[in-house]
């Protein structure tokens, strides 16, 4: 009991919960706080077996401001340099692929599901980025926040109907002993 307190006190639950890039700096913590997302700046970082390619995808990964949308028909991504991907005017747009593959990989549109930037839909990708893709989506499904992750979302509605439930018999309960007290 003294060590949760003693963590809660003095522990940063912003780290517990923040991605963390390629370089293990913590998206949206102290130096990088303006940067809380994760990119998966290439999704073509292909390996000599799955865990490899695994690594290398998240080896490339980089804290952004925002998850990277279309805006025009231009994708800029705006990350935080580090000891892996450095650049010089807060983009990383050009420095995609550094040398991990052949293949360059252009910017894609994203959304943001908890910190994490994910293509919306995989018609955009080439098509070893969209094996990437499913490599990092399985692996993030089957890890245990994942699987946590998962199971609250398809529990939501039934969470929603609890405290709904709660909600209408507290009312109903305090109507009662109004009544009656």
């Amino acid at each position: 009991m003294f060590g949760t307190f003693y963590g809660f006190v003095h522990g940063d639950v912003n780290k517990l919960l923040a991605p963390m890039d390629g370089a293990g700096n913590f998206c949206g913590v102290d130096e990088f706080k303006d940067y809380p997302n994760l990119y998966f700046s290439n999704l073509l970082a292909v390996g000599d077996s799955p865990s490899s390619t695994l690594e290398n995808i998240f080896k490339e990964a980089v804290c952004v401001k925002h998850c990277p949308t279309d805006h025009n028909g231009e994708i800029t991504v705006q990350c935080r340099s580090n000891s892996i991907i450095e650049h010089n005017d807060g983009t990383c747009t050009n420095v995609m692929n550094y040398a991990t593959t052949a293949e360059y990989t252009r910017p894609y549109k994203t959304t943001n599901v908890f910190g994490f930037c994910f293509p919306p839909s995989t018609s955009d990708l080439p098509p070893k980025a969209k094996d990437g893709y499913k490599l990092l989506k399985a692996s993030l499904r089957h890890s245990a926040a994942g699987t946590a992750i998962e199971q609250i979302v398809k529990a939501g509605s039934s969470i929603g109907i609890s405290i709904v439930t709660a909600f209408i018999f507290s009312c109903i309960l305090l109507a009662l002993m109004a009544a009656y007290a």
